[in-house]
């Protein structure tokens, strides 16, 4: 129970009004002489519970006028006398509870969450980042301790906890970090709003009922912009902000319209993290200028997070010009193995043209020799040439065959080939970026899909053509006279 429910308790009332502002605490309410302690011993306990940090003053008002203050300081047991002169049992007494908060030992004191919270959150976006610049002002972290609710919730440097014996230790350095991102950006507001993304990064186990995350992922996601920009200002309730590099971006947002992005926060994360940030600022501020031509900085996703990753990595290497080179040597690789897919869909009709050709030359090589001798069709197709007809038209379905397998194991090694060259290529590009290259397969598996289907339609005209000559060569062979017919009427 806390101090406030304590006093309550002892004067045996709950009509009351409590109002918690950022910076003070006021509690109202009325008694009687009659339900005034008879010992003071146990409200002088509670009133000396109150943190040094805090002030606290109880103002007792009888309605004769008489009256009697209390403070935090008191250190003898309270006399209640004065307000019983000329006054009975049933005389009312007006009391009013002051508590004046500070900020002691990087402590703050909460006695109405749900008040303070309220008065907290009604405040505008500006003035909400002013009062935490001022209560975080010169310190590492900032706790608030909660006396009347359990709710737990911590960032890198602040936390709520309603646990007095809790202790917590800020994530990062903050003071160091905020004076890194002084010297690498221009904030013109900085004097104003002395704050760091990570001031409202919620870590942890998060409370199914949280009032602060919306207003603290819009925090966080403002300042991230502001730090990984070339300059920033807030006007009003405007933040304007350029980013200058392959190209000059300007961005004007409404601060109450800008809606959380994580990614913002990654970008902003990993500049100040390791390395230089000066360096990686720059990098970060090409990528993000590139791609923001058609759309909203708020609305960056992990595809700019991934390719401003990749531009470091090269630049590591000392070559900043590689990336592009990099990306046009890969799309041309990749563009030659389609095209040489896609030639392979002519591949089987080329052959089954080829094996025509040679099936009509050996047909004629046969036919017009014994033609200019005029002997008759039936000695011109006697029996064994018919069955060396049929052993060819046999002949062609084996090579069917081999063709079929061929152009399996030719798709088959392109297709390693290409796996081998995307995992060549993870050791310095993205997996986002090679499946932005690459449209995740798409073409090449199109190209593949119609390589298959061209072949099997052909196959099917192929092996159906073989067929038939097979069966109408065996029927005629069985009805010779039929044949001799047909091959007059056809020949004349």
């Amino acid at each position: 129970m806390n101090a406030i429910s304590k006093i309550l308790k002892i004067f045996d009332t709950s009509d009351t009004v409590i109002n918690e502002r950022r910076s003070v605490v006021d509690l109202l309410f009325y008694t009687t002489v009659g339900n005034l302690p008879s010992s003071s011993t146990e409200l002088l306990e509670v009133i000396n519970s109150i943190p040094e940090r805090d002030s606290f003053k109880m103002i007792f008002t009888s309605d004769s006028e008489n009256s009697l203050e209390i403070t935090n300081k008191c250190n003898v047991n309270i006399d209640f006398s004065p307000l019983f002169t000329d006054a009975d049992s049933d005389e009312g007494i007006l009391v009013k509870i002051t508590i004046d908060k500070t900020i002691q030992n990087n402590i703050f004191s909460v006695y109405c969450f749900e008040k303070f919270t309220n008065d907290l959150l009604d405040l505008s976006i500006t003035k909400l980042m002013a009062w935490f610049s001022d209560s975080l002002s010169d310190s590492e972290y900032l706790v608030f301790q909660l006396f009347d609710s359990d709710f737990s919730m911590t960032t890198s440097t602040i936390a709520f906890v309603s646990d007095k014996e809790s202790r917590f230790s800020p994530n990062i350095f903050r003071l160091e970090r905020l004076q890194t991102c002084k010297e690498t950006g221009n904030f013109y507001n900085m004097s104003e709003y002395e704050l760091i993304p990570d001031d409202f990064n919620i870590e942890g186990i998060e409370p199914d009922i949280n009032p602060y995350r919306c207003v603290f992922d819009r925090l966080k996601t403002i300042f991230s912009a502001i730090y990984t920009a070339s300059s920033a200002s807030i006007l009003e309730n405007e933040l304007n902000i350029q980013i200058n590099g392959q190209r000059n971006l300007t961005c004007d947002s409404q601060l109450d319209w800008i809606q959380k992005n994580d990614y913002l926060y990654s970008i902003y994360s990993w500049v100040y993290t390791e390395g230089n940030p000066v360096d990686k600022v720059l990098i970060a501020r090409n990528v993000m200028s590139l791609h923001c031509k058609h759309s909203d900085l708020f609305t960056l996703d992990d595809k700019t997070y991934s390719a401003i990753k990749s531009n470091y990595e090269l630049y590591l290497r000392n070559d900043v010009e590689q990336y592009l080179n990099l990306i046009k040597e890969f799309s041309a690789f990749i563009s030659g193995i389609v095209t040489q897919v896609g030639e392979y869909a002519t591949t089987i009709l080329g052959k089954f043209k080829k094996n025509l050709m040679a099936i009509g030359i050996f047909f004629l090589t046969v036919m017009i020799p014994r033609i200019g001798s005029s002997q008759g069709w039936d000695i011109i197709f006697t029996r064994d040439v018919l069955y060396l007809l049929q052993l060819i038209l046999f002949g062609s379905i084996v090579y069917l065959i081999i063709c079929g397998a061929e152009l399996k194991y030719k798709m088959r090694k392109i297709r390693k080939g290409y796996d081998d060259l995307k995992e060549n290529y993870e050791n310095v590009l993205s997996s986002d970026e090679i499946d932005e290259i690459l449209k995740k397969d798409e073409l090449l598996t199109a190209t593949i899909n119609h390589v298959k289907k061209s072949s099997v339609i052909w196959g099917i005209i192929w092996g159906a053509m073989v067929v038939l000559g097979v069966v109408i060569i065996e029927f005629l062979t069985i009805n010779r006279g039929l044949f001799t017919w047909l091959v007059d009427k056809i020949f004349g």
